[in-house]
């Protein structure tokens, strides 16, 4: 885990950080191929997925401008923060209204999670997952270590029960 905290702290403090990579971390050197969306894959694996809600001061504004196609003046309505597109264009005329509008976007985000030893082990067994490094595919593959089935009993009647938490290949989980 140190190795992959590390290389998502490079590509975040250098976004040029991709491609085959040599790190040395605790004086060890460890060649990495670092993918061009490894931040995003990181934060939205390992980060807890949140909504916030922003509220944004806007200003809509009505202006005129010659429509060749209509060969006569054309109404249209634009943010503010784009005047200056429609102002270097010749076929501007004016602004006829500006109202400001106050609006509340969703928005969503990734609260970050640092990983570390401790979620190197199931919650269910307390045993290691296993993890399988392929040099020829430079590949990851995380197994759950549940290998029998896994009963728990849960609200007196009903009862947990798994055989297989399946698992993780490059990337790609064999769970939807």
């Amino acid at each position: 885990m140190n190795v992959v905290n590390a290389v998502r702290d490079s590509v975040v403090a250098d976004s040029l950080y991709i491609g085959e990579q040599n790190l040395t971390l605790f004086g060890k050197d460890y060649n990495v191929d670092v993918a061009e969306s490894f931040e995003f894959e990181y934060d939205t694996t390992f980060g807890f997925k949140l909504y916030r809600r922003d509220t944004i001061l806007d200003t809509t504004l009505k202006i005129v401008m010659y429509s060749n196609e209509l060969s006569r003046n054309d109404t249209s309505f634009t943010q503010k923060k784009y005047l200056d597109d429609y102002i270097s264009d010749p076929s501007f005329i004016s602004i006829v209204n500006e109202e400001p509008i106050e609006r509340v976007e969703l928005v969503e985000y990734y609260k970050t999670f640092i990983p570390d030893s401790n979620t190197n082990f199931c919650p269910l067994t307390g045993n290691n997952y296993a993890l399988t490094l392929d040099n020829e595919k430079k590949g990851l593959r995380v197994d759950s270590p549940i290998t029998t089935i896994y009963e728990e009993p849960r609200y007196f009647l009903f009862s947990f029960k798994t055989n297989s938490h399946g698992f993780i290949n490059d990337g790609n989980r064999s769970w939807d």
